[in-house]
């Protein structure tokens, strides 16, 4: 399963392996869509990180719980089609989760938990991975920035001029 943004908006295109099954291909695509759901969530973190609003840690763990709420909407629609018993989720008390705050304590708990043995398609763990990434946008953002005082000190120059005083 695999997901590409379309035309830098909040639309995905999903491509389904004809390998996988129907129970593997939907909660795929649950996951995929609770993500391109969540893309206003994760723009603003990137946004944040690039401002320098939130830190490294916050930035890691933001980003999880997108990755938990993903994983969550793909169990719980699995569950509702009948593809997983609850028994092989004996951990979880699948019937809490209709109330949000049960819902955000589980999600909160997953995040930390993604935070801290999760593992991306690279091999990264997703400390690591998320960290590295934060650390561009930050980079990022200093060079916007610098950019946008360049920009700002050329156009006032041009708007007047400096003068260099006469020297007797």
């Amino acid at each position: 399963m695999n997901a590409t943004p379309v035309n830098g908006k909040n639309e995905i295109t999903l491509k389904v392996s004809a390998d996988d099954d129907l129970i593997k291909a939907v909660r795929g695509i649950a996951w995929e869509v609770t993500n391109a759901l969540n893309n206003p969530r994760l723009e603003a973190l990137r946004q944040k990180a690039k401002e320098g609003a939130i830190t490294k840690e916050e930035y890691i763990y933001g980003i999880c719980r997108v990755e938990a709420d993903a994983q969550l909407n793909r169990d719980i629609i699995g569950i509702q089609l009948g593809y997983i018993k609850l028994a092989e989720n004996q951990s979880i008390d699948w019937k809490k989760l209709s109330n949000d705050v049960e819902y955000a304590k589980l999600a909160d708990n997953i995040a930390k938990d993604i935070q801290e043995n999760g593992i991306n398609g690279q091999g990264k763990s997703h400390k690591v991975a998320y960290g590295e990434q934060y650390d561009a946008l930050v980079r990022q953002g200093y060079y916007e920035s610098f950019q946008k005082t360049l920009e700002e000190n050329l156009k006032r120059e041009e708007e007047a001029p400096y003068e260099a005083p006469i020297i007797p």
